[in-house]
């Protein structure tokens, strides 16, 4: 049967560039597709059903973007206002 797919933290993206940014949450298959904004990500790595680690697209400056995580056949889950692109502690 269909698992219940849920999204329950993700870390924020410190500009320029962020690297195993962490997605936490249950029901995550290997299959697994992350969507930040309209970008679907190429490469993500579903670390187990609960975890998924992924490099954010880069962004010019700090906003807050939607985020997606799509098993395949399921319903998209998204968190509307889900990821945030911070500027850099050091700048």
């Amino acid at each position: 049967g269909i698992r219940d797919v849920a999204v329950t933290g993700v870390q924020t993206c410190a500009l320029p560039i962020c690297t195993k940014v962490t997605i936490t949450g249950e029901g995550f298959t290997k299959d697994a597709v992350v969507t930040i904004g309209n970008l679907t990500l190429p490469s993500i790595k579903v670390v187990n059903s609960t975890t998924i680690t992924f490099t954010a697209p880069p962004a010019s400056a700090p906003m807050v973007v939607a985020i997606s995580v799509t098993n395949p056949g399921e319903p998209q889950v998204v968190l509307a206002e889900g990821f945030t692109y911070v500027k850099d502690k050091k700048g």
